[in-house]
């Protein structure tokens, strides 16, 4: 008895070194350029790598091609974190695993090539804010990917749609991370109009809406100083109102020389929005825009200049902002 007792001591024991070994066998690397440009589309990868003797089961996620593969983090220099943004899309489920499994042989690799260009806030995972896709700002960043598997239990799709969770013996599972690498954000190199705001608006209270606009262009940005901002719900229309750049003139055009940055702040809250084709069912004239809004819900934000020589429509960034009510 006390020879069984030692040799299934010895066994656990090598199957849980085995399993540690597994882990520190699979490396994850993150590859990008070391220059981008805010706003324009980078090539991003992360690369898996088996660096040990015996082959590894990793499980893939569903929809890797939409959805960046494993987390990315990009941390600016005041500790913010962002990811890239994952754009929405409809899904049909197939009958089986939610996934797939690549095996890794010893020196095999297996790459997931991206390209991003909007990231948005990573942030406790129990706000119920929603975030808005931007460029990052220029400025230097850190990068990293992150890849965790919890457990070898995956989702699999079963009769009815429904799902199910199941082991699959032999998975890799644990947590890495890669090196870090630097990247350097440039400023844009074309004209930009970037907006933010508080993330509530209540009826009949302030709502400040800031607004950034920069000619990171090597020629003037000429234009009549009206900006438009939209404010729409997909529940009850849009309203639109124009507001006006610093040192605006009525009938005079206004010029914002090469690398030249202007901002300034508005509030918008109890500004007289002109309602859209939807909306102008329910007012005949302009009103704010939480009246167009008539609900609590989530609505889109932002803003345009329009009729630009040079640049045809220059449109802003998007918010996703929410209308509540005041009790």
């Amino acid at each position: 008895m006390r020879v069984l007792v030692i040799g299934l001591l010895v066994l656990g024991t090598a199957a849980a070194f085995a399993e540690e070994k597994a882990k520190s066998d699979l490396a994850l690397e993150v590859h990008l350029p070391a220059k981008v440009v805010s706003g324009e589309p980078f090539k991003l990868s992360s690369v898996f790598t088996n660096r040990g003797e015996n082959p590894i089961e990793l499980f893939v996620p569903e929809h890797v091609k939409r959805d960046k593969f494993p987390l990315f983090v990009f941390t600016d220099k005041e500790g913010q974190r962002w990811r890239p943004y994952n754009e929405p899309y409809s899904v049909k489920r197939a009958m089986g695993l939610r996934g797939d499994i690549a095996t890794l042989d010893s020196g095999a690799k297996r790459t997931f090539d991206y390209e991003v260009a909007k990231f948005i806030k990573m942030q406790d995972p129990n706000s119920q804010k929603w975030n808005s896709p931007v460029p990052l700002r220029a400025g230097t960043y850190t990068v990293a990917a992150v890849h965790e598997q919890k457990s070898n239990e995956l989702t699999y799709t079963i009769d009815g749609g429904r799902s199910a969770k199941r082991a699959y013996e032999g998975l890799w599972t644990g947590t890495i991370t890669s090196k870090t690498v630097k990247l350097e954000v440039t400023p844009p190199r074309t004209t930009t109009l970037t907006i933010d705001s508080p993330y509530e608006l209540y009826p009949r209270m302030p709502f400040e809406l800031k607004l950034e606009l920069r000619n990171g262009s090597d020629k003037p940005f000429v234009f009549d100083g009206r900006i438009e901002v939209i404010g729409a719900s997909k529940a009850y229309g849009s309203g639109s109102v124009v507001i006006h750049a610093p040192g605006y003139e009525a009938g005079k055009s206004m010029t914002i020389a090469a690398g030249q940055v202007i901002s300034w702040k508005v509030d918008i809250g109890e500004l007289e929005f002109e309602p859209g084709h939807r909306a102008k069912k329910r007012h005949a004239g302009p009103v704010p825009l939480a009246t167009i809004l008539h609900k609590q819900g989530i609505f889109l934000l932002y803003a345009r200049i329009g009729d630009v020589k040079q640049a045809g429509h220059v449109t802003s960034n998007e918010l996703w902002r929410m209308r509540k009510h005041m009790w």
